[in-house]
């Protein structure tokens, strides 16, 4: 009786195991001693479908989920994704608890250039230069979407992801990389600076300004030759005092980063210095500026004209009251004249006598020989 009981025991489990959880029913069981129905005496299970753990790689703590279900460009259907957690560091032995973390992205393309150019266009903002040590000489260079792969590594659990390898070797390595978090490393300044020693000597030679004042910032020669370059650069769009060029090259020189500078000096103005500048007059109110100074000259010109015609009508009246005047005294004159001839009876040619023929003769003695 009891190995019977025990028989049907295990093949109630057996097909309970086989039986879907929706088919299983309590099974009766009916003894030829007793009618009583007897109900097994473990629990009916559910199934469910096996699911894929995201598990973050290299990380202390738990990253957030990211769908790799949408790609950037909507219109192309991606064959490969990554998902990369970026990390910003200043040098290669910086510690874990001073890097900066950038956070989880996504990227899709249908290769590992076209995911690199995403991680580029993401993460490209965080790096400043791209320092070269040639000959115990430090350089800057301006860093470019070629030398990405010198700035940044990839590590899987700890491991340096070789960048030399073959395009078709680095598109297989992402395609095994898919339900995997990748650490992105990204040095701010290069792959040359190892330590912290370095970072000084390079941020001596080729960042900091030289010269420095005591309290360490660029010197008054520096800023000027900043006012020099922002007129330069925005002299044809705002026009402000001198103090505010000043306020301007300060902004731009307060972080003691030189190869900063060249780009800042691009940039718009700051928001705070805005109220400070004015725009400076378009070309066509400058046109209208000349054309009406034009106008002016040529009005000024007439006015001078006509002030000279009427001094010149003022002289000509002058002159003739001089002419008027003149006559008057020379008919005073030729009045007076009349009047003494008419007192003095004046003889008739008759009654005057020639004396020539009275006078003697005189001998002339000189010319005798």
């Amino acid at each position: 009786m009891s190995n019977r009981h025990k028989t049907a025991q295990d093949e109630e489990a057996t097909e309970s195991r086989q039986t879907p959880p929706s088919r299983r029913r309590p099974t009766q069981k009916t003894s030829s001693s007793s009618s009583t129905t007897r109900v097994l005496p473990y629990p009916l299970r559910t199934r469910t479908p096996p699911q894929t753990t995201f598990t973050p790689v290299a990380s202390d703590s738990r990253l957030p989920r990211v769908s790799l279900d949408s790609s950037p460009n909507g219109a192309d259907q991606a064959i490969l994704h990554l998902v990369v957690y970026g990390i910003l560091k200043s040098t290669v032995g910086q510690r874990g608890n001073t890097e900066r973390k950038l956070g989880v992205f996504a990227a899709n393309g249908a290769s590992f250039d076209g995911i690199m150019h995403q991680l580029w266009e993401k993460f490209s903002g965080n790096i400043k230069v791209r320092a070269t040590l040639v000959n115990d000489t430090w350089s800057v260079e301006t860093p470019t979407e070629a030398s990405w792969n010198s700035v940044i590594q990839f590590k899987v659990t700890g491991r340096i992801v070789p960048a030399a390898k073959s395009p078709h070797l680095l598109n297989k390595w992402v395609a095994t990389q898919r339900n995997s978090t990748v650490n992105l490393t990204i040095y701010e300044d290069g792959q040359q600076i190892a330590n912290a020693r370095m970072l000084d000597e390079f941020l001596q030679a080729c960042i900091r300004p030289q010269p420095t004042d005591p309290s360490g910032a660029a010197a008054e020669s520096l800023l000027r030759d900043m006012v020099k370059q922002l007129q330069a650069i925005w002299g044809n769009t705002y026009q402000a005092s001198a103090v505010t060029w000043r306020m301007w090259a300060n902004e731009i020189m307060r972080n003691l980063d030189r190869p900063t500078w060249e780009r800042a000096v691009l940039d718009a103005p700051p928001n705070r210095l805005e109220r400070y500048l004015s725009p400076v007059d378009g070309q066509v109110h400058e046109h209208l500026t000349h054309l009406t100074r034009s106008t002016q000259v040529a009005l000024d010109t007439i006015n001078f004209a006509l002030a000279d015609n009427a001094e010149l009508k003022r002289d000509w009246e002058a002159f003739g009251r001089r002419l008027e005047c003149q006559r008057r005294a020379l008919e005073a004159r030729k009045e007076t004249l009349e009047g003494f001839l008419n007192d003095i009876p004046l003889p008739t040619a008759a009654e005057v006598h020639d004396p020539l023929p009275t006078m003697p003769n005189i001998e002339d003695t000189e010319h005798q020989e």
